[in-house]
């Protein structure tokens, strides 16, 4: 970030950090300071009032005009529930960003900067499981910059997916990311991003590469997400294996009325046990509750992508927690999805179809009968009708 200042021209760059100059960054600073621009770096906790007030001492005694401000102080934090997340935990996580982006905000109130810009979260957009303390810091920036906005003050708040090679992220939160289809920012991105941004005229701003397709299934699996419903969705972002041939709809329209049943029948049973991870020979009965058999949420995901690709429809995202066995979930689509296309009767349809048989054959039996025949049959009638 450092480094992309100075290419946009900035002569006297200020780094903040607890620690200050360490080794490890020493060479970093060097490299800076060879291309003319002036780089102080300062040891001050950013959530200390009286730590920042010495380095708003020491900005005012260099004479130079502060231009610009980037927050991205920082601490992720544990995975715990809410009710399980202790003060000490909530006090690690708010501190940087709630007392440090406050402290900023009231240091720099009565300066003319051109930009003031926080570096957010993902988290406080659409939320991480066992991460509310996480969130709730980086809604306090978000809400900091659009207060900002409303003192007529520069102010932008970036809710920024992971970042590859960061240090702050924890290897839990990595597989968390990776399970929900969220990638990492290379730094080329996040440059360009920062780039177009700190000069466009917003105060909040998502910055993610998602799969969307294994995002929003992944989100919606329990409750709607409304956030969420307003993002397309490519139908060709639909991820399934390769070996989800041939159509199932081919499948079924080569066959029998009476056959396909079975067929669809077989090829639930198929999909769940290669899901699963079962074999063949042990694939699961028709009242097996998916989940009692050893299905979580990726593979209940994984399995409402294989089946929208093998019917070639739009199937809910929480396909396989509203019908969770083969009998229930063939019921559904058989209802629900395949008598629309013309593939299955609904029992209405079955019962018109059999009562329309016996008009047919009713008429076929007047038409072979003889005068005598059918008075004798109407005489019949009104006998049963009158006795």
């Amino acid at each position: 970030m450092a480094n992309w200042l100075v290419q946009q021209g900035a002569r006297y760059l200020i780094l903040l950090s607890k620690r200050g100059l360490t080794e490890k960054v020493k060479p970093a600073v060097e490299a800076l300071q060879q291309s003319g621009t002036k780089v102080s770096v300062i040891a001050a906790d950013v959530a200390e009032l009286t730590d920042m007030e010495r380095v708003w001492q020491q900005i005012q005694a260099e004479g130079h005009p502060l231009k610009g401000i980037i927050h991205g102080a920082g601490v992720a934090g544990g995975f715990d529930v809410i009710e399980e997340l202790t003060p000490e935990a909530w006090e690690a996580v708010l501190r940087p960003k709630v007392k440090g982006g406050w402290n900023l905000h009231q240091l720099c109130e009565k300066e003319n900067l051109d930009f003031f810009v926080c570096f957010s979260s993902i988290a406080s957009v659409w939320g991480f499981r066992g991460q509310a303390h996480y969130a709730a810091a980086n809604q306090f920036l978000d809400g900091l910059m659009h207060y900002r906005s409303s003192l007529g003050l520069p102010g932008l708040a970036i809710n920024w997916g992971p970042w590859a090679g960061e240090s702050m992220r924890t290897a839990e939160a990595q597989e968390l990311l990776d399970q929900i289809g969220v990638e990492a920012l290379p730094p080329e991105l996040v440059v360009s991003a920062l780039e177009h941004l700190i000069s466009a005229d917003q105060v909040q701003v998502t910055v993610s590469r998602n799969d969307w397709s294994r995002f929003k299934a992944m989100y919606a699996l329990k409750r709607p997400r409304p956030l969420l419903e307003l993002i397309a969705t490519p139908t060709e972002e639909v991820e399934t294996k390769t070996d989800i041939t041939p159509s199932l709809l081919q499948r079924l329209e080569a066959v029998t009325e009476t056959q396909r049943r079975e067929v669809l029948r077989q090829a639930l049973q198929e999909e769940v046990a290669r899901v699963l991870g079962l074999s063949m020979t042990n694939k699961p009965g028709l009242e097996e509750g998916f989940f009692e058999l050893g299905m979580d949420s990726l593979m209940a995901v994984e399995l409402q992508n294989r089946l929208s690709k093998l019917l070639g429809m739009n199937l809910s995202s929480t396909l396989t927690f509203d019908f969770p066995n083969i009998e229930k979930l063939e019921k559904y689509l058989i209802n629900q999805h395949l008598v629309a296309v013309g593939l299955f009767q609904t029992e209405t349809d079955k019962d018109e179809q059999k009562s329309d048989s016996l008009e047919t054959n009713l008429l076929a039996e007047i038409e072979q009968s003889s005068d005598q025949e059918l008075e004798s049959s109407i005489d019949q009638i009104l006998e049963s009708i009158i006795n």
